[in-house]
């Protein structure tokens, strides 16, 4: 979206995402079960897509602060006192 935009070129999207793949990501196998139940429920009590209530209930299950530059999950975030990074 932002190359589309216009907002990053076409080598800056490709470094980033370099970048990204770099990362020890590791994937979490219960996000996937807990999307009809405490997912669901947040994304209805916060108003948040379920994709941010996903991060939500991560957050909040994994004791960890959340990093959103998005206004409503933030709002989501302290209300459920979830902590936000920086």
């Amino acid at each position: 979206m932002a190359e589309r935009r216009k907002r990053y070129s076409q080598s800056e999207i490709t470094e980033a995402l370099e970048f990204i793949q770099a990362l020890p990501v590791i994937t979490d196998e219960q996000t996937a079960e807990k999307c009809v139940g405490e997912t669901f429920s947040l994304a209805r009590q916060y108003g948040l897509t379920i994709y941010d209530a996903a991060y939500l209930e991560l957050a909040l299950r994994q004791k960890t602060r959340l990093a959103t530059t998005d206004k409503a999950l933030a709002r989501a975030a302290a209300a459920s006192g979830v902590d936000l990074l920086g």
